[in-house]
């Protein structure tokens, strides 16, 4: 029988890369003290009105990331 380790941990969507490395700084910066619910009510509201090509980079970390845990998935 195959030893089954621990799952690989799955990653995280677009969204919460750019928020966990762009876009959390950028939202502290201009709105200085405000609480992490509303970093993330801001933060979605920027991510909704980026276009597409602004989102492009971190939609391909997330699927390449999201492919890398299939295949971890499998083995």
């Amino acid at each position: 029988m195959p030893h089954c380790g621990p799952r690989p941990k799955k990653p995280v969507s677009a969204f919460l890369m750019w928020i966990n490395s762009a876009g959390r700084n950028y939202i502290r910066a201009m709105h200085p003290g405000i609480s992490p619910q509303e970093v993330l009510m801001k933060g979605s509201e920027m991510w909704g009105a980026m276009v597409d090509e602004e989102k492009v980079v971190w939609q391909e970390t997330a699927r390449t990331a999201m492919a890398d845990y299939k295949k971890k998935l499998e083995k």
